[in-house]
């Protein structure tokens, strides 16, 4: 499994893409994956947005990105395996998710 972290800070705007492109090349690679949004301290709508589009909500207070990178890597379900963490401006490709 592919554990794709996605740190956020009041990044409404920006993550339905960004779980959308995620979806697509994990879906297109036939991987099995889960998403983690860690929502450190958004004051928009972040967090809905996230539970909406099916990804697993992790809310903290640290204001950092490595804090919410950490985080979203401990609440994985196999970070071992595979852990990839996205900021809500990167593009993946299908490329970028290979077999191991």
């Amino acid at each position: 499994m592919i554990s794709f972290i996605v740190p956020a800070y009041n990044e409404e705007l920006e993550l339905p893409s960004t779980i959308a492109a995620i979806r697509a090349a994990a879906e297109s690679a036939h991987q099995e994956y889960e998403i983690i949004v860690v929502d450190d301290a958004s004051t928009d709508a972040t967090a809905k947005i996230a539970a909406e589009a099916r990804a697993q909500v992790l809310s903290i207070n640290r204001r950092q990105i490595a804090a919410a990178r950490n985080a979203g890597g401990r609440a994985s379900e196999d970070a071992i395996r595979s852990l990839v963490a996205l900021t809500g401006r990167m593009l993946l490709e299908r490329r970028v998710i290979v077999r191991h």
